[in-house]
């Protein structure tokens, strides 16, 4: 036997909202039961909960995202930059938006990441790089070069030759000068005063030329008593000298002694530390559209 429960006739109308025709006079509990529950776990678990999902907006999506390379706008500084230049329409550094001063002809070319500054012949850039907030144990430079000659020459009635101006591409706080060579290489000269029984000027040259056309990563790494000059990520050369240290804030792009040479320079950057030979090896190596672009 069923039990049932008596329930009034409802009228129709009666809920302000909904219009019910009459129910039956008798419900089986059972039924009823049923309906209860059903109602309970609808009013419990409500809408679906929307869980984020690795595209989710305030996510990143790669790694790029959260390292800041590559990403066009929000690269982080290298650590322990004094300063670092993109040279993306701009003379403005990424750190302490410290903005070179022009003398000559300067304009924006291709470059090895977006673009890159191109000093006309008899033309420089200078900038006061701050000291930071500590006396660093060591400095480093790395940037892409490139020195184009705009000049032929060659014997009377012979084949021609393109030949560069010796002059001095950057000249780096008073500590060095990074030049290049007629013959197409560059070298990094030292002061003699930094050099222990020795009056004239340290001298370390690369190898080979670099190639016109195209820009080369240099480096130069002071640690202690020991600097190091590498061209695209190698090694060049290393020379013991005494401690050095910068003699002026000052540095100097490009000079008036480049008469007949252009001097492209791309993602510079100076540091408060001595960066390692594998850092340097990375740099060279860093792919296309893989650098900062800002």
């Amino acid at each position: 036997m069923v039990r049932s429960l008596q329930l009034p006739a409802v009228k129709p109308n009666m809920h302000p909202r909904r219009s019910f025709s009459a129910l039956p006079a008798a419900l089986p509990l059972s039924l009823v039961g049923a309906m209860a529950s059903s109602l309970f776990l609808v009013a419990c678990i409500g809408d679906p909960v929307a869980m984020p999902d690795e595209t989710s907006p305030g996510m990143p999506s790669s790694l790029s995202e959260t390292n800041g390379a590559g990403d066009g706008g929000s690269c982080s500084p290298p650590v322990g930059a004094l300063a670092s230049w993109s040279f993306e329409d701009n003379l403005v550094s990424r750190v302490g938006s410290l903005s070179f001063s022009a003398a000559g002809a300067t304009t924006f070319a291709a470059g090895r990441e977006g673009h890159a500054v191109q000093l006309a012949s008899r033309t420089s850039l200078t900038v006061n790089v701050p000291e930071g907030a500590t006396k660093p144990s060591g400095y480093s430079l790395d940037g892409w070069v490139e020195i184009d000659s705009t000049k032929e020459s060659g014997p009377s009635g012979g084949p021609s030759k393109t030949e560069v101006d010796s002059c001095a591409m950057a000249t780096v706080m008073g500590m060095f000068t990074l030049r290049s060579e007629k013959d197409g290489r560059i070298s990094v000269v030292i002061d003699q005063s930094w050099i222990l029984g020795t009056l004239r000027d340290a001298v370390l040259t690369s190898p080979d030329p670099i190639p016109q056309g195209s820009l080369t990563h240099v480096a130069v790494v002071i640690e202690g008593a020991a600097l190091r000059f590498y061209v695209g990520g190698a090694l060049a050369r290393e020379v013991m000298t005494l401690p050095i240290s910068p003699r002026t804030r000052a540095l100097a792009l490009g000079s008036k002694d480049c008469k007949e040479s252009t001097v492209k320079v791309d993602e510079l950057t100076v540091y408060s530390r001595s960066i390692s030979q594998a850092e340097v090896t990375g740099l060279a190596n860093l792919a296309a559209g893989a650098a900062c672009s800002n």
